[in-house]
Formats: C-alpha cells, structure tokens, sequence
C-alpha cells in the first residue's frame, strides 16, 4: 500500500475511534435543559420531579445540620437551569410547611456540573430520592408524619391487596394533544373508543368503571393521577395506540406497560439514597414502604402480563393476529406516580397501515375491549 494513502487510513481509523469512544458516553452539556418539574400529593407522600432533556449523572448527599439535601448533577450548565420552573413549586411547599427554599449553584470548579440544594424545613419527614431508572428524572419522595401513619394503617390491614372493583380508566391524550396521526386518524379518537367499550363491559359485569375524559378534552397527566385518589380507585388502566415514526409495515403489535420502584437497599444503584429527618432510624419503616411499593409493583407487574394473554387470546379467536411485544418496565407519569395498581396498554402501532386498518375497525376495538375485562 502506498505510504501516502497508509497515512491517511491511520488518522481516519484514529479519528472515527476518538468519535465514537466519546460518543459514547457523552453528556450534551450545551443543549442539556430541564424538561419540566413537577410536584403532586400521592396518598403516602409527595414527590417532586425533575426531569432533564439529555443524558445527567447524579451524586447526592444528606447535610444533616443544614437540614439539606444536596445533589452534584453533571452533565448541564447552570444558564441552561431554569430556575423559574420551580418557582410554583416551591411556593407551594413553602406553604405545606415541607420545603424552606430550593437554590441552584454553579461547580465553581467544573462548568458542566451544577449543585443543587433543597433545604427542609424544621419538620419531621421520611426523604427518599434516586434516579429514575432508564430515564433522565431525579425523583424526590416526601413523607410526613402523619402519612407514615396512614401508610402504617394500611399495610397492617393489608388494603393494598383488595380484588378490583373501582377501575379508572384512562382513554390518552385527548384536546389539544391528539397523539399519534396517521392517515387522518388521530390516537386520541382511537383511546376514547376502546376505553368507552371498556367501560360499558365491565359496569355489565359489576364493576365500578370512571373515566378521566369521556369526551375530546385535554386532561393533564397530574389530574389523570389525582383522579384515581379521589374516586378511590383500585386500578389504573391508561390505553394509548402506539406509532414508530415513519410508516413501517415490520413494526406492529401489542405491549403492556407497568413502572417499577427501586427497593430502599437498592437507592444507591440508582444515584439516590433515603433519610430520616426528625426522627429515628426505623428499620420498621423502610420495611413498610418497600411492602406498600413493591405490592403496587408485583400488582402492576401481574395485571399487565395477564391484559396481554387475554387481549391477544381475544382478538386471535375473532380472527385477528398481531405481534405480541411482551410486558415492559416504563417510568411513565401516570404508572410511578399512582399509589394503586396501574397499567398503560398499547393496542397497536398506527405508524403501520396493515394494524391501523384493525385499529380502526369496531369489531377489533370491541375485541380489545373484551380482553382487558376478562383479564379482571
């Protein structure tokens, strides 16, 4: 080979390795911003949210005397932190007494790291926080005295393990916010059709059957959750109809999704940790959430792969073949932060033409139906 071309080869194979090598895990310190926040009352606690657009690595540490947490999150700058997002917030848990005030500050010796500080006022709490698993969040659980009571009562009277009764359903998206569009067919049409045959089989069959929207109504993913609390439902089913971007006849089929909770021993696998603050270390306690969580969990997890047989049992018996993409573990809003069971199911993808043809078509939205009431 000639030496020339040799040469160039060397720094090309150099250079495309250096790109990747760093592609690879790459933080985009530049464009990284905060995606929203969010603060919601579940029944046991509060949680704040804060979720990044990009890729952050989180350290965190408990300062006991300043009533402190503190966390390191590299991976963004503070002029792309906009603290304006959390001024709602933290009015609103000034005035429950939880939260004295929250500051940003810039790594004075690393310009894409920022600390930040939620100092806690002088009240007595139980604090856990960790990563989202899979996901760009930083998640933050608050638990007040008395709702570490009321958790207490609870779990000892094994009420997070009643039969399904009360379900709420919750037809995607909706208003302003349609969802996938394919061919003129808008998701949030599709959502609402299935989850009104939904909800007239299982009142049929005795069950108690609300909906978050009944008609073309943009509801937030808060209120989707807070409803469940307030109706005192016993499950979360949310329906949605999937799509993969550009048309593609190869991507199709049926998936059920349901969020896990990392277990308190294992908060330091996911960046986060657990503190109490004003009262006593109590085994007791940690015992008692993680029961409560991971019940909501195994729940979840159980009510999801049992939607998925039926739903395809269902529409194979009637003729209809899809994929059948399994159960999958997803962070989703309306899932980790319901306090009873809860499931998102995906009926099928529009984005391809062959499944949007039966997505549209009654017989198959009824079938669909069917499936989810038989599963309970």
């Amino acid at each position: 080979m000639n030496k020339k071309y040799f040469k160039w080869l060397f720094f090309l194979i150099i250079f495309f390795s250096f790109e990747f090598t760093c592609a690879e895990n790459s933080f985009n310190y530049e464009g990284n911003k905060i995606n929203r926040v969010g603060f919601i009352r579940i029944p046991y606690s509060y949680v704040l949210g804060i979720a990044f657009t990009d890729l952050i690595n989180v350290k965190s540490e408990f300062k006991n005397t300043q009533k402190q947490l503190h966390f390191e999150i590299s991976g963004i700058r503070k002029n792309n932190f906009d603290e304006k997002c959390f001024l709602p917030f933290i009015t609103e848990m000034k005035n429950l007494d939880i939260v004295g005030s929250v500051e940003c500050v810039q790594n004075s010796k690393n310009e894409n790291e920022i600390f930040l500080n939620i100092n806690f006022a002088d009240k007595n709490l139980f604090l856990r926080w960790y990563k989202v698993p899979n996901n760009n969040v930083l998640r933050v659980e608050i638990f007040t005295e008395e709702s570490l009571e009321k958790l207490k009562y609870d779990v000892s009277n094994n009420l997070g393990n009643q039969k399904f009764k009360k379900l709420l359903i919750d037809p995607g998206h909706g208003g302003n916010l349609p969802g996938a569009c394919y061919f003129d067919v808008k998701e949030k049409n599709l959502n609402l059709a299935i989850a009104q045959d939904l909800q007239e089989l299982l009142e049929l069959n005795g069950y108690g059957a609300i909906m978050t929207r009944s008609s073309d109504v943009d509801v937030s993913l808060p209120a989707r959750v807070e409803l469940a609390q307030k109706v005192m439902a016993d499950c979360f089913i949310s329906i949605h109809c999937n799509a993969s971007g550009e048309l593609n006849p190869k991507v199709k089929g049926l998936e059920v999704y349901y969020a896990e909770v990392p277990k308190i021993s294992q908060l330091n696998s996911f960046q986060g940790g657990y503190q109490f603050l004003g009262m006593s270390q109590s085994l007791d306690v940690l015992n008692m959430i993680d029961k409560h969580t991971q019940n909501k969990v195994e729940r979840s997890k159980s009510l999801a792969d049992k939607v998925r047989v039926s739903i395809l049992h269902t529409l194979k018996e009637n003729g209809f073949n899809t994929l059948d993409r399994g159960i999958k573990n997803s962070p989703l809003s309306v899932l980790i932060n319901n306090s009873v069971p809860a499931i998102l199911i995906e009926c099928g993808y529009m984005s391809c033409k062959e499944e949007l043809d039966n997505l549209v078509n009654r017989v198959y939205q009824q079938k669909i139906a069917e499936g989810i009431a038989e599963a309970l």
